[in-house]
């Protein structure tokens, strides 16, 4: 029987509060010490995507930089411009093939953007496991998204590349300017596309997100969506699960992270 790696998305909170356990985020900071539970082997890499890089008409790829991490926030406390994350560079061959998927013709030179250090500070804190990102499309198109992930599955083979995937966004990304009613409507429909269908229905209703009730109350723009697509996408026809959520999340409305695949608990 194949064995897979999990696919994870993260909702990664606000700038680096996740690691500070700023008043709100306490839980999702657990959340996050606690995420080498969802994964029963050691990847060999994590392959992410999150909702801080775009780029315009061809996918980007990066292992990071030697010049550090790109603090991509402002007016938070010093000590979080002072992080280090610095993981093994990864196996060279892993790198070319995908490149080789995505038509990369050289890999950016680019620091980890807070979408991916926040979460891995916190959940892989050794940062002993090479991590290679790749962009968003700024087009945001749904099923290209989910394109890009159905590339990546392979990728999850135990036996093989035994890469962990992972989308970094957040299911609700409109604070302090939606109608809670609306958060809650969009949220909804995403729990049930994401742990009640599978495989071609969960894209067919991703790829249709638009429609749903409440989305662009919940997702002015999609940006931080689009790494959910991703992530469903690389998951294949594995079920989905809630592994955290907060009903009330920095002024009452619904978060969650997902798990596609695997074993391990979580939230129901």
């Amino acid at each position: 029987m194949e064995r897979k790696q999990p696919v994870l998305f993260l909702s990664h909170g606000a700038g680096p509060f996740p690691i500070t356990g700023a008043r709100g985020h306490e839980t999702l900071q657990e959340y996050f010490k606690n995420i080498e539970g969802e994964v029963q082997t050691k990847p060999s890499a994590i392959i992410i995507v999150s909702a801080h890089w775009e780029t315009t008409s061809q996918v980007s790829i990066s292992c990071g930089s030697d010049q550090g991490l790109m603090f991509d926030y402002s007016n938070f406390p010093p000590e979080t411009y002072t992080y280090e994350y610095k993981p093994p560079v990864p196996d060279e061959t892993l790198l070319e093939e995908i490149a080789r998927d995505f038509d990369v013709p050289h890999i950016q030179n680019r620091g980890f953007d807070h979408g991916v250090f926040v979460p891995l500070l916190l959940a892989f804190p050794n940062a002993d496991i090479p991590v290679i990102q790749l962009s968003m499309l700024s087009n945001m198109d749904p099923s290209t998204h989910l394109d890009i992930g159905a590339k990546l599955e392979k990728y999850r083979d135990e036996d093989g590349a035994n890469c962990l995937i992972v989308g970094s966004g957040m299911t609700f990304h409109n604070f302090g300017r939606a109608d809670p009613g609306a958060a809650v409507a969009f949220d909804g429909f995403l729990s049930q596309a994401v742990t009640g269908l599978a495989g071609s229905a969960r894209r067919t209703a991703l790829a249709g997100w638009e429609r749903a009730p409440g989305a662009r109350a919940a997702h002015a723009r999609e940006e931080h969506l689009m790494p959910l697509l991703v992530a469903a996408g690389a998951a294949g026809g594995d079920a989905g699960r809630t592994t955290w959520r907060e009903e009330g999340f920095l002024g009452g409305y619904p978060v969650a992270c997902y798990r596609f695949g695997g074993a391990a608990g979580g939230a129901a």
